[in-house]
């Protein structure tokens, strides 16, 4: 289910038409392994490793769309974030294996770009830096285990990455210069006071 038309669409440019079955340019085989793939993170209940697939595939959607070409793609923005220092294990090595086999006929070059360590790195990321994602009405989605930055509220959809959070540093709540706000997987950052040029944004989460 999408928002608005302008959001399906952007969603069926940027991954769906790359990791969703029923997509018209995929193989039978590439729906063995979108298939294969879902029936993972569903059943590890993870968000992380579906992320970090969408994240190559926006990269590619970006590429391709020359006309609306940002001067900073999303690899630029998910260099810049901190990560948290994770310890490589056999899951970890499994889930950069079916996202390399997921996308090796889409994105070009991951399979050797794709690295165990480049995936711990981006999970990494993912961890220090997703935000849960409140649904206005209640929900019944089971939680995830996986780490995210907590917001005052038990219904939670998912979790979501901004690229605004690059430039966000965590600070206590009185030195705080902005204030983030969010409405459903929409951010807002709002200024609380003047702030400089070349000076740091600080922001206040859990």
């Amino acid at each position: 289910a999408f928002c608005s038309e302008d959001c399906e669409s952007a969603a069926n440019q940027q991954y769906h038409q790359y990791l969703c079955t029923n997509s018209k340019v995929n193989t039978n085989a590439d729906e063995s392994k979108e298939t294969t793939f879902v029936k993972y993170v569903q059943d590890q209940n993870s968000k992380y490793p579906q992320m970090i697939a969408q994240l190559f595939t926006a990269m590619v959607a970006e590429e391709l769309d020359k006309k609306n070409r940002p001067k900073y793609n999303s690899w630029d923005h998910i260099e810049r974030l901190k990560g948290a220092e994770l310890t490589p294990t056999d899951k970890h090595a499994n889930e950069t294996k079916m996202i390399k086999e997921l996308l090796s006929s889409k994105v070009p070059g991951i399979d050797e770009f794709l690295t165990d360590e480049v995936y711990l790195m981006l999970l990494g990321k993912m961890n220090e830096n997703a935000f849960d994602v409140i649904s206005a009405t209640e929900v019944s989605v089971e939680k995830s285990t996986e780490p995210s930055r907590k917001l005052d509220s038990d219904n939670i959809l998912g979790s979501s990455v901004y690229k605004i959070s690059s430039y966000l540093c965590k600070s206590p709540l009185d030195d705080a210069n902005v204030k983030i706000s969010f409405n459903g997987n929409k951010i807002t950052v709002t200024a609380l006071k003047p702030i400089k040029k070349d000076e740091q944004i600080k922001a206040y989460y859990n």
